[in-house]
């Protein structure tokens, strides 16, 4: 898992960097899809068979200034399985709706890079055998959810999050993601009247 982390993270601290930042239009909308991986195992459970997840967000980035804040939406879906038993199953699924906040470096060039964190309540839900039928069992509870990430031409965002709510349920998620609206304002070219009297060609 540490190997995992570190070679996502390294290529992102490599990126060049700067504070610099300009004005980009302050509505934003991104969907966002991906896998999770289990940060432990639990108890009996340590074996992953499965994860993914699916994610919204909304922000809002604050004018002349490299922050953004919103409101996020993420669902989880996975499934563990008993080391001992194959046919021995846990289903494990998220719901998760947190308020995020995230700085950004060189907001509005090409290449761009995030760090944030959200929190927020998640409903987790677990499907287990009761009295020989499985039934949903719902746990409504805190998430916190530190991330970092990339953003390629003010659209296309690369995102490592922690999802830290509850042992069997905290996860590692790498998303990739398609951000419409946040894009830097067009500047318009100012042009010469050539029949002006003032008119200048080194202006042109």
């Amino acid at each position: 898992m540490k190997h995992r982390l570190i070679s996502f993270i390294l290529p992102l601290l490599l990126l060049p960097v700067t504070l610099r930042s300009q004005t980009v239009k302050p509505a934003e909308v991104e969907v966002r899809t991906g896998f999770t991986l289990p940060l432990a195992a639990e108890d009996g459970y340590a074996n992953l068979l499965h994860w993914g997840m699916l994610g919204a967000d909304v922000r809002y980035n604050f004018r002349e200034v490299p922050l953004d804040a919103g409101l996020e939406w993420t669902y989880t879906m996975g499934c563990r399985q008993s080391p001992s038993d194959e046919n021995d199953k846990l289903p494990l699924r998220i719901w998760t709706i947190s308020l995020t906040a995230d700085y950004i470096f060189n907001q509005g060039e090409a290449v761009s890079w995030f760090v944030g964190i959200g929190a927020g309540p998640a409903q987790r839900l677990v499907t287990s055998p009761f009295f020989g039928e499985y039934e949903d069992i719902p746990i409504t509870g805190a998430l916190v959810s530190p991330r970092v990430g990339v953003e390629l031409w003010n659209q296309l965002r690369f995102t490592l999050c922690a999802r830290i709510t509850s042992r069997a349920f905290n996860v590692i998620e790498a998303g990739i993601g398609y951000a419409i609206g946040g894009r830097t304002y067009k500047t318009k070219k100012l042009t010469q009247d050539r029949n002006d009297p003032f008119y200048d060609p080194a202006f042109d």
